[in-house]
């Protein structure tokens, strides 16, 4: 029983590490494409992404794509503007200027 509890806690950790990586070379990035890349649905990668931000190993930006927040590691904010597509009209003005 130890030995189950060890091994998921383990891989419940590989898993938050792919994450990362996966951010770190992908840049910025939503939960539907990080859901796609674990091959897991997207309400577990939601909580794997809801840990690290406790954790502070990321960030989440209060810019959207639709509904879904952008989740960034700390140093990738000058990426969020990949995203400027996705502001509203006025706010994509004021990013243009």
């Amino acid at each position: 029983m130890v030995n189950m509890e060890i091994s998921r806690t383990n891989n419940l950790e590989d898993q938050k590490q792919k994450i990362i990586q996966f951010i770190r070379m992908r840049g910025p990035n939503i939960t539907m494409r990080v859901s796609n890349y674990l091959r897991v649905d997207s309400l577990i990668t939601s909580a794997f992404l809801s840990d690290l931000l406790s954790d502070k190993a990321l960030k989440m930006s209060s810019m959207k794509v639709g509904n879904s927040p952008i989740y960034l590691i700390p140093g990738q904010e000058n990426q969020l503007e990949n995203f400027s597509q996705y502001l509203p009209g006025k706010e994509r003005e004021a990013f243009e200027i």
